[in-house]
């Protein structure tokens, strides 16, 4: 299966913009979303990283890659602690239901092997008018 970096993250935009947290805007690749999105959570999807190896020697021969894509969550301060968190923990939560509804990413990849979420509690970013609090996903993809 050849894998394409701009594939993995269109099939990831479509899969998050499907789900309710974020909306049908909700997804994108830039990070202009945030200055216009009015839900109360926003994914900006990119490609990380790849390491792509032959699995045996000769001309042609097949190669095995593993992907790795950022998927950027931002969930809107709620002004009220236990609703922003619960936003936050609602935001995680729908890339996991995605990636396990999909774990081809709309045959985009072999299998997603991997999945990581971290959030620094003292990070915020300002942009549209509001207060965003930054969640970074990894979802790493194999390639056969």
């Amino acid at each position: 299966m050849a894998t394409s970096a701009s594939g993995v993250c269109d099939a990831l935009v479509t899969m998050l913009s499907a789900a309710s947290v974020f909306g049908s805007t909700g997804a994108a690749w830039t990070y202009d979303i945030l200055e216009s999105h009015t839900g109360s959570a926003a994914a900006v999807v990119s490609f990380l990283s790849l390491d792509r190896r032959p699995v045996a020697y000769g001309n042609p021969t097949d190669k095995e890659g593993r992907w790795i894509f950022s998927v950027n969550l931002f969930i809107k301060d709620a002004g009220n602690a236990t609703t922003t968190l619960t936003r936050v923990s609602a935001a995680v939560d729908a890339v996991i239901s995605c990636v396990d509804a999909d774990d081809t990413l709309q045959g985009t990849v072999e299998l997603v092997t991997g999945l990581r979420a971290t959030r620094k509690p003292d990070e915020f970013v300002e942009a549209g008018g509001a207060i965003w609090l930054p969640v970074e996903m990894q979802v790493e993809g194999l390639e056969l």
